[in-house]
């Protein structure tokens, strides 16, 4: 039932999509040819043009992109080193940020669930090393009783 849903949205989705860059190419057309055949261009199909674009690039990104396929401007991270890509990944953040005392306990038994999960998300091949490192330098990680999670991400990235 869904998945009939889903198509019959797409199919009409896309129907509107397509019309709305008909009607941006009939008014750029109607523009050219009023500018340099008569000489006397009109000035509702500049604006025009541009409201259908707006509405082209937000109506297309909202309902005809997947998830997966939206653009994503990463040229800081695919330029940048592995370490430094260690620590710019936004859903190890997250989860440091939400698990920090959990984490704690786990690092500093050098196994656990969150230990795997942070682990997974840093995408590290060798998960038991990585939890042996992790509880072989859990002084230096938690170096204090109130460490950030920024300072937590610095320390295992320098591990």
């Amino acid at each position: 039932m869904i998945s009939l849903f889903q198509k019959q949205f797409n199919r009409i989705a896309k129907i509107i999509a397509a019309t709305l860059l008909a009607a941006l190419f009939i008014t750029f057309l109607l523009q050219i040819f009023s500018r340099y055949v008569l000489n006397s261009p009109f000035g509702w199909t500049l604006e025009l043009c541009r409201i259908l674009w707006v509405w082209i690039v937000f109506f297309c990104c909202a309902f005809l992109v997947r998830e997966k396929d939206h653009v994503r401007f990463n040229l800081l991270y695919s330029g940048s080193s592995k370490k430094t890509k260690f620590v710019m990944n936004e859903r190890a953040e997250e989860f440091v940020a939400s698990n920090m005392d959990q984490l704690a306990k786990e690092i500093a038994m050098g196994h656990g669930e969150s230990v795997d999960t942070l682990a997974e998300l840093l995408a590290v091949e060798d998960k038991e090393a990585f939890a042996s490192a992790l509880q072989a330098n859990y002084n230096s990680i938690y170096s204090a009783d109130n460490v950030e999670m920024a300072e937590v991400l610095d320390s295992i990235s320098a591990s």
